[in-house]
């Protein structure tokens, strides 16, 4: 069979499975077989693939037409310019969490002092802690996650992105951390969905994503509630809490910040105007302007 053939072919097949970019997929699926660019399967559409690669092809399109995630498919996706390992172990990296990113690098940026110590909470592929070290030399991560799977594909990823001032420590949240340590910056992208909204969450992400990512019983804010609450505690002076957001979180977690003793200082929109990052500080610190922050 060609490369044009199989292309046809694989398209029709994940649109038949209501995929909804089924030509992308088809293209990344046959060129990840191939291991070439996905230009040349435009540019020699007539060239013969082996056995072997349909095999692989056929395997890989057995995957996705039931959903299953294409970047476990391939093994990794690109997040804040950089290539990440990602496996079912982890939550998939996503353009949302790069709106985390950004404002943890302007708060970082904002802060003075030659050596800055940050905690990312919920680390999974390790893609927000590894980001701010790679773009923050002053910066040192401590990250923790309670599953050791995920600490694996972070290692992984710390090591195939020079991320050397990175350290990682399995346990829940704060608790693996020595009583004394304190922050600059604490972030996380903790697990926000409410078990009741199951059917409104993406097939491919409730049948295939590791569920302790996703979902927060019983209402979606329980996590958030225990970062507010044990948080203030670990920040070093004038320190930040930088947290992501579901699309309609802001009233209950702003709601939960102001109850907990938290202010809060900036907050970030995605590009369909949902608040999906806020920026938090004691409120004992002082009242901080609000500001936003559009992308």
């Amino acid at each position: 069979m060609t490369i044009g053939r199989a292309l046809q072919r694989t398209v029709r097949i994940l649109s038949a499975a209501g995929l909804p970019q089924a030509r992308r997929d088809a293209e990344l699926l046959l060129a990840e077989v191939l291991n070439r660019p996905r230009t040349e399967l435009f540019s020699h559409p007539e060239r013969e693939i082996s056995g072997s690669q349909l095999h692989r092809l056929a395997l890989g399109v057995r995957r996705r037409r039931r959903h299953y995630p294409l970047q476990y498919i391939l093994g990794r996706q690109e997040f804040y310019g950089r290539v990440f390992q990602v496996s079912p172990a982890v939550l998939i990296p996503r353009p949302e969490t790069e709106i985390v990113v950004e404002e943890a690098l302007r708060t970082l940026r904002e802060m003075a002092g030659r050596r800055l110590r940050g905690l990312d909470l919920g680390t999974g592929s390790g893609c927000i802690a590894i980001t701010l070290v790679c773009e923050e030399p002053r910066l040192r991560v401590t990250a923790v996650d309670n599953s050791w799977e995920a600490l694996q594909v972070a290692a992984a990823n710390a090591g195939l992105l020079g991320a050397e001032r990175l350290q990682l420590i399995c346990g829940d949240l704060f608790g693996p951390l020595s009583p004394h340590q304190r922050f600059d910056l604490i972030v996380s992208n903790p697990p926000y969905v409410s078990p009741d909204r199951w059917r409104e969450v993406d097939r491919s992400v409730r049948l295939f994503e590791p569920p302790g990512a996703v979902f927060a019983p019983p209402d979606g804010l329980s996590v958030y509630r225990r970062i507010l609450r044990e948080g203030l505690s670990r920040l070093a002076p004038r320190g930040s809490l930088v947290l992501e957001l579901g699309y309609d979180d802001e009233a209950g977690v702003t709601e939960e910040a102001t109850l907990h003793g938290w202010e809060l200082c900036r907050k970030a929109r995605d590009l369909a105007g949902f608040v999906r990052c806020v920026q938090l500080r004691p409120a004992r610190a002082g009242a901080p302007s609000r500001s936003e922050q559009h992308f």
